[in-house]
């Protein structure tokens, strides 16, 4: 479902697991809302964040061009 509830829900998941130190779940539950919810912005801000973290600097930056193409409009 395409529900910015569930999205936000994920988001608190993920920045829970993230903040834990366990960033594969942490990216597990932004790739979920990002499957459900596949145009939020703040997903693929905090995915790319937690690949960062993990030091994954490509998929961060992939991630980074997404939301800022949703953010932009294009």
């Amino acid at each position: 479902a395409k529900d910015p509830k569930n999205a936000n829900a994920r988001i608190t998941r993920g920045i829970v697991f993230r903040t834990q130190g366990k960033h594969d779940l942490a990216i597990a539950e932004f790739g979920a809302g990002i499957r459900d919810n596949p145009n939020f912005e703040t997903l693929y801000r905090e995915r790319a964040a937690t690949y960062r973290l993990a030091g994954k600097p490509d998929l961060a930056a992939a991630d980074e061009r997404k939301a800022q193409m949703l953010k932009s409009g294009k």
